[in-house]
């Protein structure tokens, strides 16, 4: 019952913010935010695994409680305090927002800036949220990126399996605890690395793919090299690689169906959900015990999962190149700017955007 109500109340965190920052940053401004925020959750299993080892080696049996007891107390109480502390600086939509830290000019230069990317059209929901959340399910891309998230989860999969599999090394468990770290740190900043370049050069396809292939590269070490210093160095690989792309998965999504935003938000919390829950049903079945300490069938799930995600985001990036290619012809052949093609009304009528309209890829 307690799985149940942290799932149900963490679940819809990391889609709800991301849907919040796309509503604030424009699209060259996204993969940077996210892959600090997402960064945090690298960071956190890399401070994780040394605030484990010191809890763990100085907490046992404290007032009576197993250290493990003591692991759940600690990080849970740190959790609940920072989350009553940045309740006040949350804001809502710009426009709504009523924070003392936020003029109202910026709120409505916030919504320009992304009304002015986005074919001149007013990020809102015209005829209904269930109409939006139905062209969410109409879109083709949205199929895309569920196939390319669930297929990135799966190559993350290892990290809740991090500490036996760095286990496997042969060191004791404070030492292992403490060797989880560095890879995390390594992969937060190649994460950071990967997301500016990509924002700055607005390329999303072979950034994605690119960071896979030394995925894969670990992987394939970890299961068939035999010294430990090769392994271990395999785990940086297989992080590194694995979680640099979510950052730039989650904003190319934000800016390939970008409006409205009940299309945005339902397409954040499909992608997540296929992502992050069904992909966890089976990814918890792919490191058993017996397989110590190769992990082949992990390891080569996790394989697979590299090449697919890799594949599918440059064809993500081929369709959106091909879009491109349409709406410029219908620009300068028919005049047409791209507001009819990002956006549809509910009764048939098809509005033409203000501004020039392409997507990035």
């Amino acid at each position: 019952m307690c799985r149940f109500v942290l799932g149900l109340v963490e679940g819809p965190f990391l889609p709800g913010v991301f849907f919040l920052m796309s509503c604030w940053y424009k699209r060259s401004e996204l993969p940077p935010r996210i892959a600090l925020l997402y960064g945090a959750n690298m960071l956190a299993s890399a401070f994780g695994g040394l605030i484990a080892a010191g809890i763990v080696a100085r907490m046992q049996d404290k007032m009576g409680r197993p250290a493990w007891e003591w692991l759940f107390i600690i990080e849970g109480s740190m959790t609940i305090a920072i989350a009553l502390l940045v309740i006040p600086f949350i804001p809502d939509y710009p426009g709504l927002t009523k924070r003392w830290w936020l003029p109202r000019e910026h709120q409505l230069l916030a919504d320009w800036r992304l009304r002015n990317e986005n074919a001149g059209l007013v990020d809102d929901d015209a005829d209904s949220i269930l109409w939006g959340v139905k062209q969410a399910f109409l879109d083709p891309k949205l199929y895309m990126f569920i196939v390319l998230q669930m297929a990135l989860i799966t190559a993350q999969s290892f990290n809740n399996f991090f500490p036996s599999i760095v286990g496997t090394l042969g060191y004791n468990d404070t030492i292992t605890l403490l060797l989880t770290a560095p890879p995390y740190a390594f992969a937060f900043f190649c994460s950071l690395g990967i997301s500016f370049h990509a924002a700055h050069k607005q390329e999303r396809g072979y950034h994605i793919a690119i960071p896979l292939v030394f995925a894969l590269l670990g992987n394939l070490m970890a299961m068939f090299v035999p010294t430990t210093g090769a392994r271990y160095f395999s785990m940086f690989l297989m992080t590194a690689g694995a979680y640099s792309p979510y950052n730039l998965c989650v904003s190319w999504l934000s800016s390939s169906l970008p409006r409205p935003k009940a299309k945005r938000a339902s397409a954040l919390a499909v992608v997540n959900l296929m992502g992050a829950g069904v992909a966890h049903f089976y990814t918890s079945y792919m490191f058993p015990d017996s397989q110590k300490p190769r992990y082949y069938a992990g390891g080569g799930v996790m394989s697979g999962a590299c090449v697919v995600c890799a594949a599918m985001a440059l064809g993500i990036k081929w369709h959106l190149k091909r879009q491109n290619v349409e709406l410029e012809k219908a620009e300068l052949e028919d005049g047409v700017l791209a507001g009819s093609v990002i956006v549809e009304s509910r009764y048939g009528q098809r509005p033409d955007g203000l501004v020039s309209f392409r997507y990035v890829h």
